[in-house]
């Protein structure tokens, strides 16, 4: 599709060329011209069509008028180019969509996630929050169109003293989507009181259970102690009940990707990863992580006043600390492709934290299928969309449509349908966040347009950078020239 698409813009651009050429001949007669083998072919070809379309038009082709109806043409030609080559775009990608193979139903549909009722706000300070996976949406814009395992790294719930609130369960739709790559990359996130669930088990591998964090349809997240060292952990385990042979091997290699790739960091600004391994008794793998005590990043923004973003030196502050933190992972070979805020912890101190390395591109590692799509549609850079090479500025990208998000309370792509969200991606420029929200300085534009460039080129070449000009901004120094 995509020959196709650049087969039928070069037959546009050609035609596009004949005319004004056409056109500019009729301004630059002269003998030597006139005479001329190409020209005389030229002329033979166009001029019947201008004449045709002259006296469609009323218009006499050796009217005054007449001699630019080529560059009419011109026009025309190029306008009906974009229009078809936007069609044949969304056709490519319609395709794409569809192409997910068809699996067989589970012999129960899984639960719809969903989470406790919240009790009513406690005053300031707010408890703080433990480790859970990141929420899928209830947005149709969210549907993931590629099988593959839930990834989801610990996210944060409230787990601190709360007051008696009753046991019903309430859905609630959530702002940042599920990714590409399965039915539900995300776990819940669990609000209020911590969920009773009936016959959750009491132990995975040597870890003691303690409460559930999070559920997605192919994952829990649990609270749990290391009897060895005496510490709160968050253990994450695949649920493999209704799993076929092929999908729990993948689902694993998932699994282990994701420990592989946290394995080889360690820095602050990581979720890091103590421990993996498989249940002897029920055979499920499962992931220890560190519980970290924070909320996630799109509970801060959903949680903002009207919800219109946070504060400017607090989204700065945040941005800087994710930015080095990816800067780290970069330098050691791994891509994150699924920087969202739900992928984002901060501790109740204010250190930010990167989680779920799920779907990381390992330097090196070929585990990712030909053609599948991987992430979340309204974080993702152009390029994965495009099938191009993916690298660390990609992760650039996806942190500026974070950081947009976080300074105005809208997401920059925003769209009711996948397909909507991908074309936006691609080919529109977001509302200047300045717009949305007029108290933003005029650098935060120029900073995000550095970001969320189409061109991996335009953007900033190394997360440190962006890094260095979000200090910059929050100290009221100048950006630095993009290199």
């Amino acid at each position: 599709m995509r020959f196709l698409r650049w087969v039928v813009r070069a037959g546009f651009w050609l035609v596009a060329a004949g005319f004004f050429a056409l056109f500019i001949l009729e301004f630059a007669r002269s003998a030597a011209l006139d005479s001329s083998v190409l020209v005389i072919q030229l002329r033979r070809l166009g001029n019947p069509i201008v004449r045709q379309i002259g006296s469609l038009l009323g218009i006499s082709a050796g009217s005054g008028l007449g001699k630019y109806l080529p560059l009419v043409i011109v026009l025309a030609t190029l306008a009906v180019q974009v229009a078809v080559d936007t069609v044949l775009l969304k056709i490519s990608i319609a395709m794409a969509l569809a192409s997910k193979p068809k699996r067989r139903a589970p012999a129960q549909p899984p639960a719809p996630v969903a989470q406790l009722a919240q009790p009513e706000p406690l005053p300031p300070p707010p408890a703080p929050r433990a480790t859970v996976a990141p929420r899928p949406p209830a947005q149709a814009s969210q549907v993931r169109v590629q099988p593959a395992p839930p990834s989801a790294g610990p996210s944060s719930t409230p787990m601190g003293p709360q007051p008696a609130v009753p046991s019903r369960v309430v859905e609630e739709p959530v702002r940042s989507g599920v990714g590409l790559n399965g039915t539900s990359a995300g776990l819940a996130t669990v609000v209020g009181v911590p969920e009773i669930v009936a016959g959750m088990p009491n132990r995975v591998g040597r870890y003691e259970l303690l409460e559930e964090l999070g559920r997605g349809a192919m994952g829990a997240v649990y609270k749990a102690r290391d009897p060895n060292l005496g510490r709160a952990v968050a253990v994450k385990v695949i649920l493999t009940a209704n799993l076929t042979a092929q999908a729990l091997a993948e689902y694993k290699k998932r699994f282990y990707r994701e420990a592989e790739a946290a394995g080889r960091m360690t820095h602050p600004g990581v979720v890091t990863i103590h421990d993996m391994g498989e249940d002897s008794t029920t055979g499920q793998p499962f992931l220890v992580m560190e519980y970290v005590e924070g909320v996630s990043l799109d509970s801060m923004i959903e949680g903002s006043p009207g919800g219109n973003g946070l504060p400017l030196a607090q989204v700065l502050e945040i941005g800087a600390q994710v930015a080095l933190a990816l800067d780290y992972a970069h330098q050691r070979g791994v891509v994150h492709r699924d920087i969202k805020p739900a992928n984002i912890l901060v501790t109740k101190d204010g250190r930010a934290k990167i989680a779920d390395f799920g779907i990381a591109k390992l330097e090196g590692a070929q585990l990712t299928q030909t053609g599948q799509l991987v992430g979340t549609p309204a974080y993702m850079s152009p390029e994965q969309f495009s099938g191009g090479g993916v690298d660390a500025r990609s992760d650039i990208f996806s942190l500026g449509a974070v950081l947009y998000e976080a300074l105005t309370g809208k997401m920059p792509f925003p769209g009711e349908t996948v397909t909507e969200i991908i074309f936006k991606v691609v080919q529109a420029p977001p509302v200047p966040a300045q717009k949305l929200n007029p108290q933003l300085p005029a650098e935060v534009d120029v900073l995000l347009e550095r970001c969320l460039a189409k061109d991996p080129a335009q953007r900033y070449q190394r997360a440190r950078a962006l890094a260095t000009d979000l200090e910059n901004l929050k100290v009221g120094r100048p950006l630095t020239p993009l290199a």
